[in-house]
């Protein structure tokens, strides 16, 4: 197996702007926040527009950053959303359970939040075993050697840590 390979495998979503897994309510709510951060923008623009004071232009202005800021970033966190839906729906029709073994465990830190990556071997039937990182921003104490159940997905190359 070549490390090309096994850096195709990817967890649930697009890894940046949704959680591993996206349950329907979850999805539901998140798609009202991502509708209502699109609809500040336009809305301040037009209220912008009924605006007579001295700075009307620069209300504008701003009200038009925000337009587009806001727009870009609620489109791409519904996208980022929408794809964690799907490949947990995709997993939990598909998947084959398996077995992670812990290769390797190093601290990392995401900002203010602090976890560890771990390199994991994982196992199973029905798919060619391949190693991967997993990085786990709510860290427990792991080993190495130490197994963990994993979800798999082989045609969309798609795995989930279970615990």
């Amino acid at each position: 197996m070549s490390t090309s390979e096994a850096l195709q495998w990817r967890q649930p979503g697009d890894g940046a702007t949704s959680p591993p897994r996206v349950s329907a309510v979850g999805y539901f709510f998140f798609s009202l926040i991502c509708l209502t951060v699109f609809v500040i923008g336009p809305a301040g623009l037009v209220l912008s527009f009924l605006y007579s004071g001295d700075h009307r232009w620069l209300t504008r202005a701003i009200a038009l950053v925000l337009t587009v800021l806001f727009g870009v970033t609620s489109v791409l966190w519904w996208r980022g959303t929408r794809q964690g839906r799907l490949d947990t729906k995709r997993l939990d029709a598909l998947g084959y359970p398996a077995t992670a073994e812990i290769l390797s465990v190093e601290s990392k830190s995401w900002g203010e939040m602090d976890g560890v990556e771990l390199r994991l071997r994982i196992s199973g039937h029905g798919f060619e075993t391949f190693e991967t990182t997993f990085g786990w921003k709510y860290a427990r104490h792991y080993e190495v050697g130490a197994r963990l159940a994993v979800l798999v997905e082989p045609s969309a190359r798609i795995f989930e840590v279970k615990g």
